[in-house]
C-alpha cells in the first residue's frame, strides 16, 4: 500500500507577517497583491516576499511566485482583494488544487477591518481556518 503524508517542520508562523501582508495591501488597496509566506529550512528563518504584479486590478491579479532558493518553502500563499470581501474563488481552488500550503486572502483592504480568510490546502482538499489578523 501506497501512503502520501506529508510532515509540517516550520514550527509556529509568525503573526507579524500576516499583519505586514495586511497593511501593505492596505497600503495598495486599489488593486490586487500577491506574496508569500517562506520558511528557510536550514536556517529556521521565515520571510515575507512579494510576488510579482504582470497585471493586477481591483477584482482580479495575475501573478508570479517569486524564485526560491534551495532549502526555502513557501508555507503560506497570500493575496488580496481590494474593497471586496476576503474569500477563495474557483480561480484560487483550481491554482491551490495541487499545492500543499496554507493560503490567506486580505479583503476589504480600504477599510479599519479588513476581511481575511485562510485554509490548509493539501493536494485538492481545502480546511477552512479560523486565523484571526489580529489580537484583539
Amino acid at each position: 500500500e501506497l501512503k502520501e503524508t506529508v510532515d509540517y517542520k516550520a514550527g509556529k508562523l509568525p503573526r507579524v507577517l500576516l499583519e505586514e501582508f495586511a497593511e501593505s495591501a492596505k497600503r495598495e488597496s486599489d488593486v490586487e497583491i500577491g506574496a508569500v509566506i517562506t520558511w528557510n529550512e536550514n536556517t529556521g528563518a521565515y520571510a515575507l516576499l512579494r510576488s510579482k504584479s504582470n497585471h493586477a486590478t481591483s477584482g482580479s491579479l495575475d501573478y508570479e511566485l517569486p524564485a526560491l532558493d534551495p532549502g526555502v518553502h513557501i508555507i503560506v500563499d497570500c493575496h488580496s482583494h481590494s474593497h471586496h470581501a476576503a474569500y477563495f474563488s474557483h480561480v484560487d481552488d483550481k491554482d491551490d488544487q495541487h499545492a500543499v500550503k496554507f493560503a490567506f486572502v486580505v479583503g476589504h483592504c480600504n477599510t479599519d477591518k479588513p476581511s481575511i480568510a485562510s485554509r490548509l490546502c493539501v493536494r485538492g482538499v481545502f480546511k477552512k481556518l479560523a486565523w484571526k489578523l489580529y489580537e484583539n
